[in-house]
């Protein structure tokens, strides 16, 4: 069994695959803010337990920093755990496989990706895309169970090389000294 994970958007999600890539359960819950939780409240539905896992997917991002940090180190914690193989998948690949995705940055633009393509930024949604976003009428969430769409292009390798795959650099401050410095 594969256990997939996504938390780089307001909707967590989980999925666990046969080897061969056929989901067999899913559950997803809007969870801004408590992807952790809501993912360790659903695993009993999903999955009761790690046993005869074999490998984890993680949502790579882009999305939510510290949820797509969640999502990818749960899924290395629990690879190194099993001591089994991970793999990422972009967040826009878990939108749609088929479709132009657009997916919000927090600067007041969004990652447009047509299938195939790599990431731009744009100023406006593009007619016919699908995606997630504050003026998105009928939003479309990466979901876990999209995994089964790209199963073909997992790249499996150890936990410890995984890591969330940013478009931008996050918006976050540095502190000025280091903790438990004295101040200069």
């Amino acid at each position: 069994m594969i256990l997939a994970i996504s938390t780089s958007s307001p909707v967590a999600s989980l999925a666990l695959f046969s080897p061969d890539g056929q989901c067999l359960a899913a559950a997803h819950r809007h969870a801004p803010r408590s992807a952790g939780a809501a993912l360790m409240e659903m695993m009993p539905s999903v999955c009761p337990t790690l046993e005869g896992v074999e490998g984890f997917i993680a949502d790579t991002g882009p999305g939510s920093f510290t949820g797509v940090r969640v999502g990818v180190m749960m899924a290395k914690t629990w690879g190194v755990l099993r001591g089994v193989q991970v793999a990422g998948v972009p967040s826009y690949r878990l939108v749609s496989a088929q479709r132009a995705v657009v997916l919000p940055n927090k600067r007041g633009e969004w990652f447009s990706v047509l299938p195939g393509q790599q990431p731009l930024f744009v100023t406006e949604f593009p007619d016919g895309a699908v995606g997630y976003g504050p003026e998105v009428a009928e939003p479309t969430y990466p979901l876990a169970e999209r995994c089964g769409e790209v199963w073909s292009e997992l790249e499996w390798t150890d936990p410890m090389v995984l890591v969330p795959k940013y478009l931008v650099a996050p918006s976050i401050s540095l502190p000025k000294s280091a903790f438990g410095a004295p101040p200069a």
